[in-house]
């Protein structure tokens, strides 16, 4: 009976390290998803300028409205400004970010090992969700990917 009330608090303090790392990959690529579509739209000297943007009216979002995956839910899938369908590729993106986090952690442990997998996953997103647009990927994420594999 010991040994199974002992085993309780360290599955607990590993289900809050996978939120947490869940939380994490959401934020990044909540915001690689941003980068990838500025990247397309306006060029690569904008893609760290201002906030989120809705895609209808051009509103900048506010920090709440901004949240990942919980913004999109709260707000009914729509713009609060305009009320104009915001599509679910974001939210795709940001959960995909999410679960490639948590798997990594879970099988590679927390480590560097890790964080330069997490690295490689999130370049290969941005390539991936600017080629699907463009049907180009751009010299500088080639090179990133190259300086991780080294």
């Amino acid at each position: 009976m010991l040994l199974a009330t002992s085993m309780v608090p360290g599955i607990i303090l590993k289900v809050l390290i996978c939120i947490i790392i869940f939380f994490i990959g959401i934020t990044v690529f909540s915001f690689l998803n941003v980068v990838s579509e500025r990247m397309t739209k306006e060029g690569s000297e904008k893609i760290y300028e201002g906030r989120s943007k809705c895609p209808h009216c051009g509103h900048d979002f506010k920090i709440s409205e901004s949240i990942p995956i919980f913004s999109w839910l709260y707000n009914r899938r729509k713009c609060p400004y305009c009320f104009e369908a915001i599509s679910m590729r974001g939210t795709l993106v940001e959960c995909l970010g999410g679960i490639l986090a948590v798997g990594i952690v879970v099988y590679y442990g927390i480590g560097f090992a890790s964080l330069t997998l997490f690295l490689v996953a999130a370049v290969l997103a941005v390539i991936t969700l600017i080629d699907m647009d463009t049907q180009t990927i751009p010299p500088v994420l080639n090179v990133i990917l190259g300086g991780l594999g080294l």
